[in-house]
């Protein structure tokens, strides 16, 4: 195996480089990431937050939790359960 020697110019490019690549990867992420909606069913819900349909249909009803119907079938985004969830956050009090 050979070792070459670079300058501080060309290592400085390097890093540069390296930088806007990692750029790059993060704005493509991001972007992924909106374009990707994870649609969860009723079953789904009751797993995630550990509740029952009742529950769940009340949250509907009370206009709590935001859906997508068709016929008897309901959808939830997301962004549904994550604004659900933010509107119900409550931030710690009380510190040791």
């Amino acid at each position: 195996m050979s070792y070459e020697l670079i300058d501080s110019e060309k290592l400085n490019q390097l890093i540069l480089s390296i930088e806007v690549l990692n750029e790059q990867v993060r704005e493509l992420s991001k972007k992924s990431k909106i374009t990707e909606k994870k649609i969860y069913t009723n079953s789904e819900i009751r797993e995630l937050l550990g509740v029952q349909d009742k529950l769940i249909r009340k949250y509907r009803d009370d206009g709590k939790l935001a859906y997508h119907k068709e016929g008897d079938k309901f959808w939830y985004l997301q962004e549904d359960i994550d604004q659900f969830l933010s509107h119900n956050h409550y931030e710690a009090y009380a510190y040791n």
